[in-house]
């Protein structure tokens, strides 16, 4: 039932929108293009900057680099022990 009154509400829009379009002289139409092409243009350019530029903004404070600590190497290791010299079998 929501599918038939959405669908009779979408052909009504449509038919309005129409009409009203039908009303403005071809130079007219070209200007609200034009026009809600510049607007959706800027506004898009606007947020893809303002995005880029605070990617990571509040992140950068939690993050804390630490120093590189010396690596602890183990008496014996264990690949050396079990390796065979070439040659010898």
């Amino acid at each position: 039932m929501k599918k038939y009154h959405l669908a009779r509400w979408q052909i009504y829009f449509n038919h309005w929108l129409e009409v009203q379009c039908d009303r403005l002289s071809h130079r007219q139409q070209t200007i609200i293009v034009f026009a809600f092409l510049v607007i959706f243009g800027i506004s898009s350019c606007y947020l893809m900057i303002h995005s880029i530029y605070n990617m990571g903004y509040k992140q950068g404070e939690q993050l804390v680099i630490e120093h590189i600590r010396e690596l602890e190497i183990l008496p014996k290791d264990s690949i050396n022990q079990t390796q065979t010299k070439y040659g010898n079998r």
